[in-house]
């Protein structure tokens, strides 16, 4: 006689999935306009000047000729009117400047044609949360988050890293038991062309008493889950599960679901968002959505976006501003 009740009580579950998808349409059609005003601007900088191609065999490029022929190799002579490119061991041609429509650059730090970018200084990362990407040997990272929370982040081997900080405020709270800590480990493997996978885990401590309570207690949170990454450093998609393990046991019955994402559509402009929703049926499954631009240097990076859900919306529209800054060495 349950089991009716308990197909209604999931049957509740569609309208989270229809807010979902009203809030990401939101959020796409901002990040749509943002990204095309973006290209627009960079994309007369992604060719070569046809008259200042010299010879150097050390670059590859690709030439696209008036009649639509496509013609990738190295120029190995050149003059005022032609250039001499080497396409292989025996493969030579004569090509006219004028019949050049576009010359690119390949670049191997964004693994394409006519885009001189850097590496990505973050790709470990999303907003708050990781990707399978793992940090490189030996490469150390800070990041800051609205200025209060720092956390400190190395790369151990070529697959494990470790990353841990604090909320800095909470140190001057009269708490016996001091303040808040978070800290995450993480081992990732590249499995395939674009595919990685890591298995992960986080947890945070935070004190109860010294503010709104008398007695000094801990919350500890902590997740043990996977992530799996497709793509590559500059345009990626990151889907994740993970279950409680330590307070809040409960939750374990349902995981937490997180898909994040970056797009770098600039050398230095991307695009990043990250998103985690916690299916209870028969309930409001709680949810936040995030988005915002990451600006990149060689070694650092600042991303400025909002956080939002469905209650969040009704008081600010565009969410809780979100600001923070990653410095690698």
């Amino acid at each position: 006689m349950e089991q009716p009740g308990r197909m209604v009580r999931l049957l509740r579950f569609p309208p989270l999935l229809s807010r979902l998808r009203d809030h990401i349409r939101r959020m796409l059609r901002c990040a749509l306009l943002l990204i095309a005003a973006c290209i627009a601007l960079s994309a007369a900088c992604q060719s070569e000047p046809v008259n200042q191609l010299a010879a150097d065999s050390s670059i590859v490029y690709r030439f696209e000729l008036k009649e639509g022929a496509l013609v990738i190799g190295r120029i190995v002579a050149a003059d005022a009117d032609s250039i001499h490119v080497a396409s292989g061991s025996f493969s030579r041609h004569d090509i006219a400047r004028s019949d050049i429509t576009r010359a690119s650059r390949y670049n191997e730090g964004s693994n394409r044609f006519g885009k001189n970018w850097f590496p990505a200084p973050a790709p470990s990362r999303n907003l708050i949360g990781a990707t399978a990407i793992p940090m490189k040997a030996r490469e150390i990272r800070f990041t800051s988050t609205y200025l209060l929370f720092d956390a400190l982040s190395a790369g151990l081997t070529k697959r494990l890293s470790v990353s841990a900080g604090l909320e800095k405020t909470s140190l001057l709270s009269q708490s016996s038991v001091g303040g808040i800590y978070f800290g995450s480990l993480k081992y990732g493997v590249q499995v395939g062309d674009g595919l990685h996978v890591a298995a992960h885990g986080q947890v945070i401590s935070i004190p109860y008493g010294g503010w709104a309570f008398t007695n000094s207690r801990r919350l500890n949170l902590g997740f043990l889950g996977g992530l799996a990454t497709f793509g590559d450093e500059n345009r990626n998609l990151t889907l994740g599960f993970s279950w409680s393990v330590l307070d809040f046991r409960w939750i374990t019955r349902y995981p937490l679901i997180t898909v994040g994402g970056q797009w770098r559509f600039g050398k230095r402009m991307g695009f990043v968002s990250e998103n985690w929703v916690l299916p209870i049926p028969g309930s409001p499954s709680p949810y936040f959505l995030s988005y915002a631009l990451r600006v990149m240097g060689t070694r650092i990076c600042a991303d400025l976006g909002f956080i939002n859900n469905e209650n969040l919306a009704q008081s600010i529209a565009p969410g809780i501003p979100f600001a923070s800054f990653s410095v690698k060495w």
